[in-house]
């Protein structure tokens, strides 16, 4: 293999390291050594890989090292994020036909609170000859939907009947039996009367419709204007309910979280003394700059009023491992590879040349300006005798990939 091969293989190494790495405050790798400095050499173990550089090598990138500081690992640990809407808890007005919308008299405003079946605006239709057969199938689409939803509310108010005549008197069915036989009655009385309501609008005048908002909410978007040339099904208004919110938590590279507790409680950050409680909803993503980070999604229990989407949000987990030892480490000491978090120690050096081993550690605690990690695998005092790199850890990592790419061309 000629030079120029294996430094092009060099710098598609430390491309593919920068494509693996993640490292807390967003710090990128930077640029590997360069051909000027010996190939490191490396022994490579199941865990652990050993490196050995040149002090010039050494010295050019930067590299500082320190011990990690020993710090109770405490009951919990924290994760940064924000608020945002709840999307179930979002309506679209969107305009029932094709056609010209005029906006009602008094003003809409960003902000403005909507009780449910408030209008908001009207239409003139313009009707095709296809769009006018499409309207008389609607017709008859709704009128089914009235003897339907009629059925199924008479259904359940003779269950509802049958129910209470085994009660009277003497109850022997539980009272979760009586109140869900109840709300079955009144789901079904709702969903006739929007029936009703379809057919009345689709059978009214059609040279001007009506619409509404289908939820009482806050106005976010306004996505048409008053005069303005729509299609069907195109949204003109978007609302929301503010006491209804959810809070995404980046999981940051490295943080252990086996799994996720069905109940936390969060903090507001402009608010610190107040907390919040919030039920998990599900494993998603966030961003982070150009990348994705896996995130948890949290609901926030009973209505907040005064809070907002965007709003900072600490939140605390328990911790995996209560009473473990933990240390404290800055940001750009830990890297993320291979779906692990490590960090690289000192281990000795002679002759010019200083070795070093990457060591799988666990971030308990991702907060600003330092992590809590747990070292598996070692004694409770020995990581307190560690020579961590504190910097230069993504370059460590980018010769050793070079390294690799070299011994296998």
């Amino acid at each position: 293999m000629t030079l120029t091969t294996r430094s092009l293989l060099g710098w598609l190494a430390a491309f593919a390291a920068g494509a693996v790495v993640g490292v807390a405050g967003h710090h990128w790798l930077q640029r590997p050594g360069t051909d000027e400095h010996p190939e490191p050499a490396g022994e490579h173990a199941a865990d652990t890989t050993v490196l050995t550089l040149a002090d010039a090598a050494v010295a050019q990138a930067g590299i500082t090292t320190g011990a990690p500081a020993p710090v109770a690992a405490g009951t919990e640990q924290r994760l940064e994020g924000r608020l945002e809407l709840d999307p179930s808890a979002s309506s679209t007005v969107r305009a029932p036909v094709a056609g010209t919308l005029h906006l009602r008299a008094e003003p809409l405003h960003l902000g403005d609170l909507l009780e449910a079946d408030t209008t908001i605006a009207q239409i003139v239709p313009r009707l095709s000859a296809i769009e006018q057969l499409d309207l008389q199938q609607r017709r008859q689409q709704a009128a089914i939907e009235v003897e339907a939803a009629t059925s199924a509310a008479e259904l359940a108010a003779k269950n509802l009947a049958r129910i209470e005549a085994v009660n009277r008197g003497e109850p022997n069915l539980a009272e979760a039996v009586v109140e869900e036989a109840t709300e079955r009655v009144r789901q079904a009385e709702l969903r006739r009367t929007a029936a009703r309501q379809m057919v009345a609008t689709l059978n009214g005048d059609t040279t001007v419709l009506a619409m509404q908002t289908p939820a009482a909410g806050t106005i976010v978007e306004i996505a048409a204007h008053d005069g303005e040339s729509v299609e069907a099904g195109q949204p003109v208004l978007h609302l929301a309910r503010f006491e209804a919110l959810l809070a995404r938590l980046p999981l940051q590279p490295g943080l252990d979280l086996r799994a996720p507790p069905g109940q936390i409680r969060l903090r507001l950050v402009r608010t610190p003394a107040r907390d919040l409680a919030a039920t998990f909803v599900m494993l998603a993503s966030a961003s982070a700059g150009t990348s994705e980070l896996p995130a948890l999604v949290y609901r926030l229990s009973g209505p907040a009023t005064d809070l907002r989407p965007g709003d900072a949000v600490s939140a605390f987990l328990p911790a995996p491992g209560p009473g473990a030892p933990a240390f404290l480490l800055p940001p750009t000491a830990v890297f993320r590879h291979l779906g692990q978090a490590f960090v690289f120690v000192r281990t000795g050096g002679s002759g010019g040349n200083q070795l070093f081993r990457r060591v799988r550690v666990e971030v308990v605690d991702w907060t600003t300006g330092e992590l809590r990690v747990m070292f598996p695998g070692l004694g409770a005092d020995e990581p307190a005798h560690l020579d961590v790199v504190t910097t230069g850890a993504v370059d460590l990592l980018a010769h050793e990939l070079r390294g690799q790419t070299a011994e296998g061309g």
